[in-house]
């Protein structure tokens, strides 16, 4: 029987967010499997207010589009490379703006 995520909130989240260059890099663990990705993924739309657009699974990889306030950005998870981040649809946009605006 798998356990139930930690609950995931605004200030946990700001606390395990660094702005690296137009990234935002998760400093947790991954996810392990699919449904612990999935969890991961409901918990962090719900305690942001996030909406997802679009998801895709490689073979080992995750990404997905998301929204908040009309701005897209993705999530990205890749097991080989053992990384997660955020990062905007467009790299122009101020990543930093993006985690306050999540964060807040």
């Amino acid at each position: 029987m798998r356990s139930p995520c930690k609950p995931l909130d605004k200030r946990k989240l700001a606390d395990r967010l660094v702005i690296t260059g137009n990234k935002a890099v998760f400093t947790v663990p991954l996810p392990s499997d699919k449904h612990a990705t999935t969890q991961f993924i409901e918990q962090f739309l719900q305690s942001t207010g996030t909406r997802l657009i679009s998801s895709e699974w490689g073979a080992d990889r995750f990404q997905a589009v998301l929204e908040q306030q009309s701005q897209r950005f993705y999530l990205h998870i890749e097991w080989l490379c053992e990384a997660m981040w955020l990062e905007y649809e467009h790299s122009t946009d101020d990543i930093e703006n993006l985690v306050n605006t999540l964060t807040d």
